[in-house]
């Protein structure tokens, strides 16, 4: 939920970015000034591409942890689910010797 949050955020910048350098550039006659103004845009898509990479990584990076930790629970579970194949087979064992 959080990562749409980002990316709906995202998005209006962008576009309000994108609204106010178009609005700016058609309105001025510097050719010198238009041409800043389209950098400054270039470089917010920049800036954007970056945050979404940067956004990837930290996704990836979580999945990760959680993907290690999951293949810990579940050696964790076969190591007890052994130990209690073992206690169930001593105490079928006895059980047998004691009749």
């Amino acid at each position: 939920m959080m990562f749409r949050q980002f990316a709906i955020a995202r998005f209006m910048i962008g576009f309000i970015v994108f609204v106010l350098t178009y609005m700016v550039a058609v309105m001025s006659y510097d050719k010198f000034f238009q041409l800043i103004t389209a950098g400054l845009f270039v470089l917010t898509l920049y800036i954007l591409r970056e945050m979404n990479a940067g956004q990837r990584e930290e996704l990836e990076k979580k999945e990760k942890a959680h993907t290690e930790k999951i293949t810990e629970l579940e050696d964790l579970l076969h190591e007890k689910d052994q130990q209690l194949q073992k206690i169930i087979h001593a105490i079928t064992i006895n059980r047998e010797e004691g009749q």
